[in-house]
């Protein structure tokens, strides 16, 4: 019916192709549909989608903290963190034992002023926390100078000797003076816990526990703690977390993270939590640190594995977190990541500073503090 009008004939070709094209358009590619179904994630709330993310770091810059390991051996062993007091800002700086520090800007390698009394030293005796505490992360209350600070704590098993093994804890202990000085509530030494393992500690010497973490404001006001106890099923050392909705973040407000809700008191050696994992399995390692990104609605997680290397990973709500990614390792040693932005709180818009620890190999006694930026999107 065409013959005598090829105009009509070529129009209906074009809107042929035009109709397959669209069609065409709606079919999801395989590749693309199975990356989505693999970064679904389903619990009670409904699925929960974990995108993946995409890292990029700067050169790296060695800095010269010599000041510091003069008196603070085996400096950086744990998480820095920052908090304003007047015109200055003071860091905590963990190594042999903890110190907090005094500068003149917003980033620790200006620091220089120690400005507390030592904090967690060694105690050779059967009290529990005879292995040191490291003051790992401090946050501000209702006053710039009353703080709470986080910190892992060690028991030797009546430490006599230099043997490492320890049993891990995690506490928290206040100030009113700026970081000055720094007492549990109701003033004994042995009343700031806040999260224990799961077992009992056993009669013999192991490495174990639940510490190794860090402790921060959540997005939704409440208080949370993500860090490092043994998990069975891993037969390995695997991130956890835990939450308290307590405005001080007192001891026994604790509840660790049990089969979708936080309900097992923190303080419990009953076993019941459940591990952290993403799609491809659990979150192996420890000294993690954790920060909230503006632009991808998401927090930013970093952590060392015991092999010495630094990964990061991604999640919208702490509980479902995106395939993790090893941003630095190699022929190293990389320990207790960082992160800190230009922005005054715990969290980023653009990019952050990465700080972290390396040393020539696990049992090297020299560890450099190095820098690098930090993006992602």
């Amino acid at each position: 019916m065409f013959k005598n009008n090829p105009l009509q004939f070529l129009t209906l070709i074009i809107m042929i192709y035009l109709s397959a094209c669209t069609k065409k358009s709606y079919l999801p590619d395989k590749k693309s549909s199975e990356e989505q179904a693999s970064s679904l994630s389903t619990d009670k709330y409904g699925p929960i989608k974990t995108k993946k993310n995409k890292y990029k770091l700067s050169n790296k810059q060695v800095l010269n903290w010599s000041n510091i390991k003069s008196h603070n051996q085996y400096f950086p062993d744990g998480g820095i963190t920052r908090f304003k007091v007047g015109s200055k800002w003071r860091f905590t700086m963990s190594g042999s034992t903890s110190y907090i520090y005094e500068g003149e800007n917003i980033w620790p390698e200006n620091a220089s002023i120690k400005i507390s009394e030592a904090f967690g030293q060694q105690q050779y005796n059967c009290n529990p926390d005879n292995g040191g505490k490291w003051l790992n992360n401090i946050e501000q209350l209702d006053d710039e100078n009353n703080l709470v600070g986080f910190y892992h704590v060690e028991d030797h098993w009546c430490k006599t000797n230099n043997d490492t093994k320890y049993w891990a804890s995690i506490g928290a202990v206040y100030s009113n003076d700026g970081g000055t000085t720094f007492k549990s509530l109701g003033g004994s030494r042995n009343e700031g816990y806040i999260i224990k393992s799961s077992k009992p500690k056993p009669s013999n010497k192991t490495f174990g526990g639940a510490g190794n973490g860090h402790v921060f404001k959540g997005q939704d006001g409440n208080w949370y703690a993500i860090y490092s106890e043994y998990e069975a099923n891993a037969n390995n050392y695997v991130l956890h977390i835990a939450r308290s909705t307590n405005y001080f973040a007192s001891p026994g407000t604790w509840k660790k993270y049990y089969k979708g809700s936080f309900t097992t008191n923190a303080l419990h050696t009953n076993g019941l939590k459940t591990a952290l994992k993403n799609g491809h399995g659990f979150l192996l390692g420890a000294n993690p640190f954790v920060q909230w990104n503006h632009k991808i609605k998401k927090y930013v997680m970093v952590y060392h594995k015991w092999g010495g290397t630094i990964r990061c990973a991604t999640s919208p709500d702490l509980i479902h977190w995106g395939s993790d990614r090893e941003i630095i390792g190699g022929h190293a040693y990389y320990e207790y990541p960082s992160l800190m932005s230009s922005e005054e709180n715990n969290t980023i818009t653009d990019y952050t500073r990465l700080y972290y620890s390396r040393k020539a190999s696990e049992k090297s006694i020299h560890r450099n503090f190095e820098v690098q930026t930090l993006s992602v999107w």
